[in-house]
């Protein structure tokens, strides 16, 4: 019977167990023919069963106190439920009542002690507050820090002044937060508008209607619009003179590259953190240096379309996989370019970088190997420029991504190696 007080389900009825208790005596004491023998079992058998009473009982009541233990976290839990998310200030009012209630049942059936039945109330009236004034601060954090600033005066009139400082200090992060994801995502809408708008106005496809109608969305803050730095930038590339025949500044060729490689989005481990000002700010460079004639429409190309698609988590990716090739061509060829003569270095800095993006946008070259490929064309430059930096000997053969070359002599006018293709 002690064992089965431990495991029966109707942990309240102490009478069906006691009742199998002079059953299972009768029921053995059949067993037992002489009736002095019967007898002291009889009396041994009542000894025994007065303490296995006791242990029952107090098995029933461990569980039953252990239940109602239970019952009454999960009423206080569905109570504040409901005082935190939909309760009226009455409905508050009758909730709070509701707990007082189950409280002192709790406590007159000796569940719990009357000072902790006190404590469960004043800790559970808190836990309501703050679960109250969160889920305000969560559905709406600026009225809810309206409230909580004007104090007594507020819907949280009842509430610790010491709770309401802490739950303000929540609801401006809570602001702050809102606010910075908004603007990140307005940011993701601009820059997807951005990036396709800023290809068509580098090849000329883009009109000044759709920049002006496009602005305008943006200052709407209409998914398809676009900032107005950008608009002004698109602006002066329609309508320059210079962008048609543009040619490739070495100097502003080397400023932009280097600006392409420090833009924070390489710092980056996770690409949706990029910081999109800065591509944009990029992008605009890009689109004005093409319209003030410095760079060509090409090169405008590449880098505008090295800046699209890291709205796209699809072509994050591919994104990230430009800009890393972008750091490692960048180091490379600016290790390469300064063992130049110093007045050669920024044209080679172009000639190379330029050669080395258009290998690494044809061909999928693993990182390990572009070392490889940027000397290869560090030597194309030496055998075209400077071929006794080189050490080029007549007789010589080379091979170069371009093909493989014999060295028939050198130009007597400006060292430049005259070379015949060897036909593979």
């Amino acid at each position: 019977m002690e064992l089965e007080a431990g495991t029966t389900e109707d942990i309240f009825d102490l009478q069906a167990l006691q009742a199998k208790i002079p059953q299972i005596r009768d029921e053995v004491g059949k067993g037992i023919s002489l009736p002095e023998a019967r007898n002291r079992f009889n009396l041994e058998f009542d000894q025994t069963s007065l303490i296995s009473d006791f242990n029952i009982r107090g098995t029933l009541r461990k569980r039953q106190i252990s239940q109602m233990q239970a019952n009454l976290e999960d009423n206080i839990s569905e109570m504040g439920n409901s005082f935190a998310t939909v309760a009226t200030p009455d409905e508050r009012d009758i909730l709070k009542t509701k707990l007082f209630e189950k409280v002192d049942e709790n406590v007159r059936t000796g569940v719990i002690t009357a000072k902790s039945g006190q404590d469960r109330k004043e800790r559970t009236l808190g836990e309501w507050q703050k679960a109250r004034i969160d889920s305000d601060i969560e559905v709406n954090p600026h009225v809810a820090l309206q409230q909580l600033q004007l104090g007594n005066k507020g819907l949280y009139k009842d509430v610790d002044a010491t709770l309401r400082l802490q739950k303000e200090k929540t609801a401006n992060s809570k602001i702050n937060r809102n606010e910075a994801i908004a603007k990140r995502n307005q940011e993701f809408l601009f820059d997807e508008k951005e990036s396709e708008l800023a290809n068509r106005v580098s090849t000329g496809d883009a009109t000044l209607a759709e920049i002006d109608r496009a602005e305008l969305n943006g200052v709407l803050g209409r998914s398809d619009g676009v900032r107005k730095e950008f608009a002004t930038s698109a602006r002066k590339l329609l309508t320059s003179s210079k962008a048609p025949e543009s040619i490739d500044s070495a100097e502003r060729y080397r400023e932009l590259s280097q600006e392409f490689v420090n833009l924070g989005i390489e710092k980056k481990d996770d690409i949706s953190n990029a910081p999109f000002g800065e591509i944009a700010n990029f992008r605009n460079k890009v689109i004005e240096a093409q319209a003030d004639g410095l760079i060509t429409r090409s090169t405008a190309e590449k880098w505008i379309a090295f800046t699209t698609g890291t709205y796209n988590k699809q072509s994050q990716e591919i994104v990230k996989s430009k800009f890393k090739n972008g750091r490692v061509v960048n180091n490379l060829i600016d290790f390469n370019s300064q063992r130049l003569p110093k007045e050669e270095q920024l044209e080679a800095f172009m000639f190379m970088d330029k050669r080395l993006n258009d290998i690494l946008i044809a061909q999928d070259i693993p990182d390990d190997k572009i070392p490889e490929v940027a000397q290869k064309i560090l030597k194309e430059w030496l055998v075209k420029k400077n071929p006794k930096i080189l050490g080029l000997k007549e007789g010589q053969t080379i091979h170069l991504l371009s093909g493989s070359f014999k060295i028939l002599g050198f130009d007597p006018a400006d060292g430049e190696p005259i070379v015949s293709r060897i036909e593979e």
